[in-house]
């Protein structure tokens, strides 16, 4: 193997781990935003099963998409009990996931993404 072999190697290489990255800073958001969603279509159900969203469950819903690394979360959603069976209940929920991305050759910056998630369901739960 000459030296010619393992310059053009040694390229192929590089070129390779830097495409693989830039898919990475390119899929992560994807991700991320997946398991936002993930999350929020469980704690709908849970909200249309208890006739409402508690303010327990929506601290837990904040804290685990805080997890993710989603800032400035707000949640809209009617409370616990507000709503009777068959009304319907709206949930809104919205955050910014900041990361860093690539921009040019050298150079990375801070991208600031908007995640928005709303659905509207019924109530299911009877309520004497």
């Amino acid at each position: 193997m000459g030296i010619d072999q393992v310059i053009v190697a040694g390229i192929v290489i590089i070129i390779v781990i830097s495409i693989c990255l830039v898919f990475f800073d390119f899929l992560m958001p994807l991700y991320v935003k997946q398991q936002f969603e993930n999350l929020c279509r469980t704690y709908v159900l849970l909200a249309e099963s208890e006739n409402g969203l508690s303010t327990e469950k929506s601290n837990m819903l904040k804290d685990r998409i805080t997890s993710l690394g989603v800032e400035n979360i707000i949640i809209t959603a009617k409370n616990i009990n507000e709503v009777k069976r068959n009304e319907t209940i709206e949930i809104k929920v919205e955050g910014q996931y900041v990361v860093k991305g690539i921009t040019a050759l050298f150079k990375r910056e801070d991208k600031s993404m908007s995640f928005r998630f709303e659905s509207e369901v019924y109530a299911r739960r009877v309520v004497n």
